[in-house]
């Protein structure tokens, strides 16, 4: 936008278009003011391939691309961006006082949760929960029918009843919920919604940023519940890797048993029914599928079950 400041003319004054000045039939210069220089920037990377603060998107737009797990904000401040950073690092450094995973006296879970069909008519999505240290916990289960929400059964449903069973599981054998619980799923939702995005989304009434609800917050809300007062260690694994290694091997356990399910046709999927099944792996071993507890199946313990139940899952828990 210009100014016209009129000197001497038949009225003096500043004027913001050219056919108000000529009118005065004066001389007058024209003013521009300088333009207005752009708010620096920060972009902090947090975890990409190279972490530290950028000044240009450019920059920062290299270290996480094509990175699903990449952890980024920008600020128009330094101190701002520093703090995010630091903030990140305490998020995922290793508390002293945590149990190693490894150790067969800590509460270690792997989840997983499969589709056919996801989110569709007819998905059937399957769950599984293996506990490395005790496998005769591990327990598998499936989701049909509409769920409680509305919706039907999808992957990210199932990811996240795999999650609750794995507390429900240490609820039952620490009941104080002092000891840590570390789970471990393949999915990265899961994982970032627990860790960084349920504080903010309670605060705002289960409302996203976007405006839209929160999906599948009814399990999420389930999940905070039944943490309770436990020290939940999130951990993310990747998926698929024909890995040898101790994580692998046991998140490849998980996925397969949660992938046996959505295969197992004994379970009817109906449009009106709201219930979802939970089995022993003493029970998938005497129904012909794998048998990760390494026990030899047992026959016939289908008849000594309680029914239970719940959200989107009716659970078959031993009397």
């Amino acid at each position: 936008m210009s100014y016209y400041a009129v000197a001497r003319g038949h009225c003096p004054g500043v004027y913001l278009t050219w056919e108000q000045t000529k009118a005065q039939g004066c001389e007058f210069w024209a003013y521009s003011p300088p333009p207005i220089p752009p708010i620096p920037a920060y972009y902090a990377v947090a975890k990409g391939r190279v972490p530290g603060i950028y000044s240009t998107w450019l920059e920062a737009e290299i270290q996480v691309k094509d990175m699903y797990s990449a952890k980024y904000k920008k600020f128009y401040t330094r101190e701002e961006a520093v703090e995010f950073i630091e903030d990140y690092k305490k998020l995922k450094a290793v508390d002293p006082n945590d149990p190693h995973p490894r150790n067969p006296s800590t509460l270690v879970a792997f989840c997983d949760g499969s589709a056919i069909n996801n989110g569709k008519w007819g998905c059937r999505a399957g769950w599984a929960t293996v506990f490395p240290h005790n496998p005769s916990w591990n327990c598998a289960g499936v989701l049909l029918g509409t769920n409680v929400s509305g919706g039907k059964p999808t992957n990210n449903r199932a990811e996240y009843r795999g999650a609750i069973e794995a507390i429900l599981r240490a609820n039952q054998e620490d009941p104080s919920k002092k000891d840590p619980l570390y789970i471990y799923s393949d999915s990265m939702l899961l994982v970032r919604s627990m860790t960084e995005w349920v504080p903010g989304w309670k605060d705002q009434g289960w409302i996203k940023a976007d405006g839209n609800p929160v999906l599948n917050q009814d399990l999420l809300k389930w999940l905070l519940q039944e943490q309770g007062p436990r020290k939940i260690i999130w951990k993310h694994v990747r998926a698929h890797t024909n890995g040898t290694d101790w994580w692998s091997v046991w998140n490849q356990k998980a996925d397969e048993l949660a992938g046996e399910q959505t295969r197992d046709r004994s379970f009817r999927n109906t449009s009106d029914d709201a219930s979802g099944r939970k089995r022993s792996l003493e029970q998938i071993g005497s129904r012909g599928g794998r048998n990760w507890s390494g026990k030899r199946p047992v026959i016939g313990v289908g008849g000594f079950f309680q029914a239970r139940r719940d959200h989107n899952t009716a659970t078959r828990i031993p009397c």
